[in-house]
Formats: C-alpha cells, sequence, structure tokens
C-alpha cells in the first residue's frame, strides 16, 4: 500500500475519533484522509462493535471512487466489509460496516427506524462544499449527540471556516495535519481571469496546455465548469495531442468508467483529463503531476416564478482553488496552472456561499418534520436560512397534505419520504397512481428525472401527439431512464383507489393546477407564453403547447434571460381550463392606496392564484372600514401601507446600501435585510391599535428596534445629510452604485483636506463636485488626491469662466 502524508497521524486520530467529543479534521488535499482515516478506524473498531461508519461525501462519483479504492487498498471485498449508497446503486451488504454514502441518500435513510442506532461514527468528508443537506446533516447529528446519543461526529476538509465550525461544536477536537504530499509549484497567468467561455478562453487555455505539456512528465488534469466547455475543448485539442488519449471525467460515469480513469488501468501514454468539479476533492487520479485550473464552475440555480433549474457560471472560492491545485501532487511534485492573474485572487470568495441561502428548504422542511423538529427557527443551523424562506416551504408542505396545521406529518409524508423521487415528482406519482396511471406515470417521471426528455422528444419529433404522449408512447427507454422507471416501480407502490374516466393527460393537468400552479402558463402567441407567477416562457419549436390556449411546462431550462426554456410541455385549451381552475378558484379582496387621490380603494376578483377568472371591479374605502380592519389590509398589502409613511423609503435605501457595501454583516444581518418588511409588519400590528397611530409613528425607531444591534447600530450611524465647512447641509444619497454620495459645489469642500467619512468612519463618501452652474466637475472619493493631482486643471478652467468667485491654490486650508 503506498504510504501517503496522513498515515502516521492516523493512530492520534482515531484515539480522538473513539474518544466523546467532536472532532474536526483538517488535512492537505492528497494527504489521504477521506480513504485512510475511515478505514484504519475499521480495523479498530471490528470486532469489538457491529456498529456502522458512515462517511458522507457530496458526489456519487466521490462515493463509489473511494469505497473502491478503500477494498482495494485493503484487500476487502466491495460490498461486504466496505461498500457504497447512492441514489438509484448501492453495493452494501448486512454485515457492511463501513458505507459511503450520498448526503441525499443519508437523510432519506435517517427516516428509517433505529438507523441513528446503528451507526458509531458519522464522517461529513468535504464539508466545506457547504450543501444544504450537508448543513442539515451536520444539525441534525449534533442535536441527536448533545441529547445524549452514542454517536461520534467528525468533520472533514482541506479548506474549513475553522472558526464558525468550533463554535457551533462547542468542546470538540481540532486536528490539523499539514502535510501536503509532495511539492506543489503554483504557476499563476499573466492575463486577468476570463469570466465568459468565448475564443479568446479557449486560447488562453490551449496555450497554457501546450505550456504545461513540455513543463511536466506526466498526465494532465483541467478542471473545466461544464459538459458543454469539456466537449468544445475536446475538439479544439484532439488535433493537437493525436497520440495522447483525451478523458472526459464527469458525475455520472459508472464505477468501471471511473475506474479506468482514476487509475489508469492502460498505463499507456500520457493523458489529459478533462474533468468537471467532480474531481476537485475526495478521490485521486492516478498518474498525475499537473492541473490545470480554470477557475470557473458551474452552479446550480434555481429560477422562483417558474421553479425549473439552470447552471450558472461563476468564479470558485479560493477554499476551492486549494482543493484543485492539490490534485497534482497527491503522488509527485506537481504543478498547478492557474489560467488567471494573482492579484484577481484579491476579488475572489475564501469561501463557497452555504446553499442552505439558496434552496427552496422543501426537502430539508420534510426531513426534519420527520425527525420531530417542526421549529425550523430554532434548529441547530451552522447558518440559518432566510424566514422568508422557512415560511414558504412550510406553505408549501401544508397545501400538500404533508403536515398538518401542528405540524404533525401526515400518513402521505411517511410514504413519499422513503420514495428515491423529489418531493415534487413523489406528490406527482402519487396522485396519478390513485387514479390508476401508475406505469404512465413512473415511465413520465422517469424520462424527466434522468435527463433525457429532450432527447426522446426529438427521437419521436414525427409522432403526431403531445410530448406527453410521445414519452409514453415512445417505447423502450434508455439505460438510465430505464433503471429509474423500475425502480420506482418496485419502490413507489400506491393501490388505486380514485380511478377516473378522465384522460392521463387530463389527470396530469388537473395535478399541476391543483399542486404545482406555478408550472400552469398562458399562450401569448406562438411560442410565447407566461408563467403564472409571470415568467416569460418560450416552448420549443413543433411542441403541441405551442398552439394551444394553457399548457402545463413539465421541463425547462434556465439561462439567465428573461425567458425560460420549455422543452416539454402539455397544453390544454380554454373549456378544459375553465373546467379544471373553477373549482380551484377564490374571491379575493386587496386594498390600495392611490398617491395620487391619496386614498383607499378595494379590489375583488375571483381568481386561480394568478388567473382572474372574474373581475368584480373596485370600490372606494370610507373611514369607518378602513379603521375596523386596517391590521387585516395591513397584513394584506403591507407593502403598499408601508410606503405610505414617508421614512420607509430612506430606510429601505440604507438598508439595500448596507447589503451591497458592508462586506462585515453577520449572516443574521443579511437574513434581516432580506425580511426587513415582514420584520417590521409583525411590529407595528402588535404595537398600533390605529391606522392614525401607524402613520404618526417614528418609523426610524420601530427600525432600530426590530433589528439586531450591528444593524441597529449601523442604520443610526447613516446620516441624511452632511454640513460642509460653510455650514449647508448636502443630503446624502444612498441609492446611487457609487453611494454613500453627497453633491455639492466644489467651494463648499474648501477645507476639507480628504473625502468626508460616515458611520464611524467606515464608508467614505462619494464627492460630486458642482461648478457654480450646478453641473458636475469632479466625481471623487479621495478628495485629497484630487486637491494634489486634478484640481490645478479644473482651478484653471474655473477661474477663466467664473473669475469672480475665489478659486485658492490649496482649497484644503
Amino acid at each position: 500500500m503506498q504510504q501517503l502524508p496522513i498515515d502516521p497521524h492516523l493512530d492520534g486520530i482515531v484515539t480522538k475519533i473513539t474518544g466523546d467529543k467532536p472532532v474536526i479534521l483538517m488535512a492537505s488535499p492528497g494527504s489521504g484522509k477521506t480513504t485512510r482515516v475511515p478505514a484504519h478506524l475499521l480495523k479498530k473498531i471490528k470486532g469489538h462493535s457491529s456498529q456502522k461508519i458512515i462517511v458522507i461525501v457530496p458526489k456519487r462519483v466521490s462515493a463509489l471512487s473511494a469505497a473502491d479504492r478503500i477494498a482495494s487498498e485493503n484487500n476487502w471485498v466491495l460490498g461486504e466489509d466496505v461498500g457504497y449508497q447512492v441514489r438509484f446503486e448501492n453495493k452494501v451488504s448486512r454485515q457492511t460496516q463501513l458505507i459511503f454514502m450520498t448526503e441525499g441518500l443519508f437523510l432519506k435513510r435517517i427516516q428509517s427506524p433505529g438507523f441513528w442506532d446503528e451507526i458509531h461514527t458519522l464522517i461529513i468528508d468535504e464539508f466545506h462544499e457547504r450543501s444544504s443537506s450537508i448543513d442539515m446533516i451536520l444539525g441534525l447529528s449534533f442535536e441527536q449527540k448533545v441529547l445524549g446519543r452514542k454517536l461520534q461526529l467528525v468533520v472533514m476538509s482541506a479548506t474549513l471556516n475553522l472558526q464558525q465550525l468550533q463554535n457551533f461544536l462547542g468542546d470538540s477536537e481540532t486536528i490539523n495535519v499539514e502535510a501536503p504530499p509532495h511539492k506543489l509549484e503554483i504557476i499563476y497567468s499573466e492575463k486577468n481571469q476570463k469570466l465568459i467561455c468565448d475564443d479568446m478562453f479557449f486560447n488562453h487555455l490551449k496555450e497554457t496546455l501546450q505550456k504545461a505539456w513540455k513543463t511536466t512528465q506526466k498526465d494532465v488534469l483541467i478542471f473545466l465548469p461544464g459538459q458543454r466547455e469539456i466537449l468544445r475543448f475536446r475538439n479544439i485539442i484532439q488535433p493537437l495531442f493525436p497520440q495522447n488519449r483525451i478523458e472526459i471525467l464527469h458525475g455520472s460515469l459508472s464505477l468501471n468508467e471511473q475506474k479506468q480513469i482514476v487509475r489508469n488501468d492502460t498505463g499507456v501514454g500520457r493523458r489529459i483529463i478533462l474533468s468537471t468539479n467532480v474531481a476537485e476533492s475526495s478521490i485521486t487520479v492516478s498518474g498525475l503531476d499537473c492541473v490545470i485550473d480554470s477557475g470557473l464552475e458551474k452552479k446550480s440555480y434555481r429560477e422562483n416564478k417558474v421553479g425549473f433549474s439552470g447552471l450558472d457560471l461563476q468564479r470558485i472560492s479560493l477554499f476551492s482553488a486549494k482543493q484543485r491545485a492539490g490534485r497534482a501532487a497527491r503522488e509527485q511534485a506537481g504543478y498547478c496552472f492557474k489560467l488567471w492573474h494573482a492579484t484577481d485572487e484579491m476579488s475572489m470568495k475564501e469561501q463557497i456561499e452555504p446553499e442552505i441561502l439558496k434552496t427552496s428548504l422543501l426537502e430539508e422542511s420534510l426531513v426534519l418534520h420527520q425527525q420531530e423538529v417542526t421549529d425550523l427557527d430554532s434548529f441547530s443551523w451552522l447558518t440559518k436560512p432566510l424566514t422568508y424562506t422557512i415560511k414558504q416551504a412550510r406553505h408549501k408542505l401544508l397545501k400538500w397534505n404533508l403536515i398538518t396545521e401542528s405540524s404533525a406529518l401526515t400518513p402521505l409524508a411517511a410514504l413519499v419520504s422513503k420514495w428515491p423521487l423529489s418531493i415534487e415528482n413523489s406528490i406527482l406519482h402519487y396522485e396519478l397512481s390513485l387514479r390508476g396511471f401508475s406505469n404512465d406515470s413512473a415511465k413520465l417521471i422517469a424520462v424527466l428525472e434522468s435527463g433525457s426528455v429532450e432527447s426522446v422528444l426529438e427521437k419521436n419529433k414525427n409522432f403526431n401527439g403531445s410530448d406527453v404522449a410521445k414519452i409514453i408512447d415512445s417505447g423502450s427507454l434508455d439505460f438510465s431512464s430505464e433503471r429509474i422507471y423500475q425502480q420506482i416501480l418496485s419502490s413507489c407502490k400506491v393501490s388505486a383507489k380514485n380511478t377516473t374516466q378522465d384522460s392521463f393527460e387530463t389527470a396530469l393537468i388537473q395535478i399541476y393546477a391543483a399542486s404545482f400552479p406555478e408550472k400552469v402558463a398562458f399562450v401569448k402567441n406562438k411560442n410565447n407564453a407566461v408563467s403564472m407567477f409571470g415568467r416569460g416562457l418560450q416552448v420549443a419549436a413543433g411542441s403541441q403547447a405551442a398552439n394551444s390556449d394553457f399548457f402545463i411546462a413539465l421541463a425547462g431550462r434556465e439561462n439567465h434571460t428573461q425567458f425560460t426554456q420549455i422543452v416539454c410541455a402539455l397544453g390544454f385549451d380554454k373549456k378544459l381550463a375553465q373546467e379544471i381552475f373553477a373549482p380551484l378558484a377564490k374571491k379575493q379582496s386587496e386594498v390600495h392606496y392611490d398617491f395620487e387621490k391619496n386614498e383607499f380603494f378595494k379590489t375583488e376578483q375571483l381568481k386561480f392564484e394568478t388567473f382572474v377568472l372574474n373581475d368584480y371591479g373596485k370600490s372606494r374605502l370610507n373611514a369607518d372600514e378602513l379603521k375596523k380592519n386596517w391590521k387585516e389590509f395591513f397584513k394584506k398589502s403591507s407593502l403598499d401601507f408601508l410606503k405610505i409613511h414617508p421614512s420607509y423609503e430612506k430606510i429601505k435605501d440604507r438598508l439595500s446600501f448596507l447589503a451591497r457595501k458592508d462586506m462585515s454583516l453577520s449572516d443574521e444581518s443579511k437574513i434581516q435585510i432580506e425580511n426587513f418588511e415582514d420584520l417590521l409588519t409583525d411590529y407595528i400590528l402588535q404595537g398600533y391599535d390605529s391606522f392614525e397611530d401607524y402613520k404618526n409613528c417614528d418609523l426610524f425607531y420601530l427600525s432600530y428596534q426590530v433589528l439586531n444591534e450591528q444593524m441597529s447600530d449601523l442604520l443610526q450611524n447613516l446620516p441624511d445629510s452632511v454640513k460642509s465647512n460653510r455650514g449647508r447641509s448636502h443630503d446624502v444619497d444612498y441609492k446611487d452604485d457609487k453611494a454613500p454620495m453627497i453633491s455639492l459645489k466644489i467651494q463648499d469642500a474648501f477645507g476639507w483636506k480628504d473625502t468626508p467619512k460616515i458611520c464611524h468612519g467606515k464608508f467614505t463618501l462619494t464627492l460630486e463636485l458642482l461648478a457654480p452652474n450646478m453641473r458636475p466637475t469632479q466625481i471623487t472619493s479621495q478628495l485629497g488626491l484630487f486637491w494634489k493631482n486634478s484640481y490645478t486643471d479644473v482651478r484653471k478652467d474655473l477661474r477663466a469662466r467664473y473669475p469672480k468667485h475665489d478659486w485658492p491654490e490649496d482649497p484644503s486650508t
């Protein structure tokens, strides 16, 4: 077995793990912590305990690779001594004690009775990636330990926010193994980083590869943001390296395909390996002595109005850059060529932003309820999610009949939590199965989940029918879809109870309208539509949905434009829409304020979500009605009521400014800014008995009460205006991109040696210096340099134009 840097430390590490305190293990990339620590721990407890060691890894490829490597290094049988469990695939037996598991599957498994009792040690690897699931697993396991369960908890990574983690875990053991495997030379580019993958980016990458190929002796691993960029670059370099293997490494490869790339079993000639960030951590690619890092990655994001996801091209964090570079020196001295200038790192984030701040919290909320955590605000979050998101997730779980008003789980929640599907697809399959469509449901969901929907529709493009019909009648499925289809049929069984005369497609429309109305869209003209909550949609050419009045968006793709590209949809006409929408519609009244007429009015409409089925018009709101029901109206139209107060926009401008400019804000402060409207509304409704009292209140003072100490102090020290030496007050603009900014005549700045600062000196003002005719002559936040350098030329011009004014040579005195 190859000696790794972590090996001399294993006995000491395992001794601490077998103690009572949580363990934080930091070790250099390539040191061997992922494979050696769990294996050494298993040898220690084997024969003394039948409990399991569970290693949580962020990616499927990491679970398969690490388990296979440990089995190979220790002459163990994969699936007996050590194994893995990932979605739709597992290699374990009853006696397997060391199991590598993806985070999503672990959250499914803990719903099984007695599962926590089976765990001896829970190891969370590559914690720096900060997925929402990893944060939840940390909180749940920590609470289990606090409640007295005999469970050991280990958090591992090469890069961690150590202080935050130590504060969270409290009395814990920290082990820091600074033992890089071999010497690593970092080579920066002379060019600044390109943030788009255009021709210049690929030319730069090609030149860097050619340089690296001459400098190094072995295989080269290149990190690219996604498969599209990988395929394009492979086509570029194939003619340049005709004798060398160019291999692609990504998360959906089978174990055998991974082995061939990771182990380099053939060992013939040098290779170029093009990889997404799956090779960033937890796996070792043999035969490397060089990494080329683009410094870019694609992160999934969700568009909230319609609910589809896209990939966002962005810079990696410094934590990720360190992980990637470490791949090059795992087996011998290596090189890392970075496609960015050293100065670019000054603007790179140190660590990955926690996903919990961006997720919908649906899956997370259901898991926590299943673990009897019903108050998500008080859960042990390392980083607390937004209060608004918590409320929205609870609203949807109630709507889908997964929890009751008292936060108890329903029988439906207990059923779908065991299924290997997303919550939305679990609800869809359950409802369709009740109506007698389990087979068609399983096939449709399998194609949607596998991501093969576009290829299936392309294969059947000449079929005259809806997109759904093309999928259901498509015949044989590809390997991935077939595997998911069979697992749904075997694992997600529901007896038909509400059989219907309606077709499968009609049942599908009914379920989407009732449970997923954000996917309902109104067709404006051919290929263009608007979703229920206002998102612009474009339908794939040739889809039956393009010629319909309405459609259900079944699959879509986001790309940061004003439209979501819908790749699979089911169209229907106005008659069917009226039949389906009418039972779901509600009569709604809303109160609005007419700022021009300075009066309130009330509107009443029959609406299915945002679609208006009948409009009853608007009526003026009289004083008695306002006095009697103002709190109810305030709740429904809080933003309109808040805007009536003259101080509200000023406060919002300041809070938006702080969110943009203050990098020292705590996570709690950021959440409070995000939820300020709700916080202030709740406080007003609790503290005031009449609308008139609210209108006359000091809204700034109320804001200080609802915000935490950091935010209250900052807000109190952001002034309305700043006085110049001439005694004139100048309003501070907090809206402008250059805020905080004041506009003043250049003579009013005379006597200031440098630019004034506000808020205890935290923020430097931007000065818009005006000529006597009130036109800008200079915008600066470095007044001292302006006096010293540019003022001479400006003075010369102003003296010629305005000779009666005083223009001193040294205006700073």
